[in-house]
């Protein structure tokens, strides 16, 4: 049996995607950083929506929601139990701000290098 990645990606294929990526040419280097933010986010979407990412959005939403009812029932007296809480519950947060974040700033980026793509002049390469 070969093993597959999240993606479903073989190893080889994988380095034969990551070698692909090597072997582009960029103008700039900020050309190479758009290019690799765009390809985190959409990595990040794919985990997000893989077996592996929905169970952690439902872990992240049934932790968030069982918090932050012992939250609400919690003694205003114990101090020690409403801050583990709030720990608890913004760390669930976090972890959906950093995915969030992640895909934004890669479709911010793959929008940027379209922009840049209408702005060739395709006789420039002729």
């Amino acid at each position: 049996m070969t093993s597959r990645n999240w993606r479903g990606v073989s190893p080889a294929d994988m380095a034969q995607e990551q070698a692909a990526i090597d072997g582009l040419e960029f103008q700039t280097p900020e050309d190479r950083a758009l290019f690799a933010d765009a390809q985190l986010g959409a990595e990040v979407i794919g985990f997000w929506n893989s077996e592996a990412g929905r169970y952690l959005r439902e872990r992240c939403g049934k932790t968030f929601h069982d918090k932050s009812k012992e939250l609400a029932d919690a003694s205003p007296a114990d101090v020690e139990t409403i801050a583990r809480l709030q720990v608890d519950i913004k760390a669930m947060v976090r972890l959906v701000e950093f995915v969030g974040e992640a895909i934004e700033s890669g479709q911010n980026a793959e929008q940027e290098m379209l922009d840049k793509a209408e702005d060739i002049d395709p006789q420039e390469y002729n």
